[in-house]
């Protein structure tokens, strides 16, 4: 595999599949202000859940070039009442213009993304 991701590696949004997930009136507010605990409750809850991952937009190819991609799952926390607690938890000082953290896990999956990063 060529360039795979590495183990604690942040990812960038654009290599996943998250602006179909998080609708837009959720992630605009005034630049430097904090997020809500309810903003956060709420953009959590446009997650995937356990049985469907977060999409990775990116194809990667291995040394006889076929394609792969990752797939995310959301992986801190062994509930989705533990998962909601540290997402908000995790970003409980986060503002408005900054990046949100989610630990994810990431599974490496045959074929080609669905959708190639821009």
């Amino acid at each position: 595999m060529t360039n795979p991701l590495q183990a604690n590696q942040s990812v960038a949004t654009t290599d996943l599949n998250l602006i179909t997930v998080i609708p837009d009136k959720l992630l605009q507010g005034t630049t430097d202000s904090e997020f809500s605990q309810t903003d956060l409750q709420n953009i959590y809850q446009t997650f995937p859940r356990s049985t469907t991952a977060i999409e990775g937009t990116k194809t990667y190819y291995d040394f006889q070039g076929s394609p792969y991609h990752y797939e995310f799952w959301l992986s801190e926390g062994g509930t989705q009442d533990q998962k909601a607690w540290n997402f908000t938890n995790d970003n409980q000082n986060a503002l408005y213009g900054a990046p949100l953290t989610a630990h994810v896990s990431a599974t490496l999956v045959w074929g080609p993304a669905k959708e190639e990063s821009i």
